[in-house]
């Protein structure tokens, strides 16, 4: 059972498995009664919260680029990374979700630094 057809019986007979003749039961974002919630709601939402808590603003959409970035981060391929995020190629992931963190090239001079010594003495 999934989270929901877990919540078909609280809403009754008021449950709504289609929007738009699409089935909504594999979508995340639903509401009480299982439609489909407005793109628009998740943004303004998410805007409000930030308000609230004091963060600075961001696009709902910039958390993809956070996701991808620390993804690369921790080791994830770009393939991977790509297949989570549904782009066609990683070329487009690689160009315009995944973002270098501050002070990643100072680490890969010393890195490549060490590596180079190492390399050379054995």
């Amino acid at each position: 059972m999934n989270h929901h057809e877990a919540g078909r019986p609280a809403t009754g007979a008021g449950w709504v498995v289609t929007d738009g003749g699409r089935k909504a039961g594999n979508f995340v974002c639903v509401n009480k009664l299982g439609t489909l919630i407005n793109p628009d709601y998740v943004s303004q939402t998410f805007a409000k919260q930030l308000k609230k808590n004091s963060l600075r603003h961001i696009r709902y959409h910039d958390l993809r680029h956070s996701c991808a970035s620390i993804l690369y981060g921790l080791g994830y391929s770009l393939k991977d990374i790509q297949t989570w995020l549904g782009h066609s190629n990683y070329k487009f992931t690689a160009d315009t979700h995944v973002h270098t963190e501050q002070g990643a090239h100072a680490a890969m001079a010393e890195r490549y630094g060490k590596d180079l010594e190492k390399l050379l003495a054995g």
